[in-house]
């Protein structure tokens, strides 16, 4: 409606179904989890052979639910590259105000002094990411080096939380605060996130071998990515799923990614 009226938009919520897996050969039942906005909304056990009773529709304010579908994909616990691979995740930050959340593993020698995960902007040093260097891995923020205080063994996974908030920079490795200083510049650079490379104005820049297990992305305390490493079971394609924008993120690169096990 318009002329003083209240103008309303729906948008279509999707539903994920999400199939248990069956543990011996001969198991009569199935567990199925049924998942909205990716945490569980019901659990239901069925009978193999027989039909599936659906649960009641989920409901979200200003959303307009249309229906269940199949999730298209197998989880994996991690996606690994050779450093050709990348992902670029289509999201540019817009304001100084964001979070890197990422469980992660270094594969290998560096091939290069630097290798890293982020957004780039060399002229004017407007950064956002993480460097590994031969000796010292380091989180670039704005015109800002800031090394960890701590080496990183290939294989090792680490679980690593970058806050940044208008001039100041927090650091979470593994549980425990390892970095809480000031910073100068900013992480506003017109550049979207790339995972296993650097994106420098467009193009992939010092790319990694790494082991990826998970991602988030926040821009001023919203999850705007959430990406989980998965194969698309039509047609084998490793990539990441991202459960806030339903889209699956392939290589970007060259070559194939490594999957790790099946979840």
């Amino acid at each position: 409606m318009k002329n003083g009226g209240v103008m309303k938009r729906f948008v279509f919520l999707i539903i994920v179904l999400c199939t248990g897996v069956i543990s011996l050969a001969f198991a009569d039942t199935i567990t199925v989890d049924w998942l909205v906005d990716s945490s569980i909304y019901s659990t239901s056990t069925c009978t193999v052979g027989n039909n599936l009773t659906l649960p009641s529709a989920p409901t979200k304010r200003g959303h307009h639910f249309v229906g269940w579908k199949t999730f298209p994909y197998v989880f994996l616990e991690y996606i690994e590259s050779t450093s050709t691979q990348y992902i670029d995740t289509d999201y540019i930050f817009t304001t100084n105000n964001g979070v890197l959340d990422i469980e992660f593993a270094k594969i290998g020698s560096n091939s290069s002094d630097n290798q890293g995960c982020g957004s780039y902007s060399l002229e004017d040093l407007r950064c956002f990411g993480i460097w590994f260097n031969k000796s010292t891995p380091y989180i670039q923020v704005g015109r800002n080096n800031l090394p960890l205080p701590t080496a990183m063994n290939n294989g090792e996974v680490h679980h690593l939380i970058v806050s940044v908030n208008n001039g100041q920079a927090d650091v979470i490795l593994d549980g425990s605060t390892v970095i809480n200083t000031p910073y100068t510049g900013t992480i506003v650079n017109g550049k979207p996130w790339y995972l296993f490379a650097m994106n420098h104005h467009g193009n992939v820049y010092r790319p990694s071998s790494l082991q990826i297990h998970t991602v988030k992305l926040y821009e001023k305390d919203t999850l705007v990515r959430n990406l989980i490493p998965v194969k698309r079971t039509t047609d084998q394609v490793i990539g990441m799923y991202d459960t806030v924008s339903d889209t699956f993120f392939e290589n970007a690169g060259t070559g194939t990614f490594i999957a790790g096990p099946e979840l």
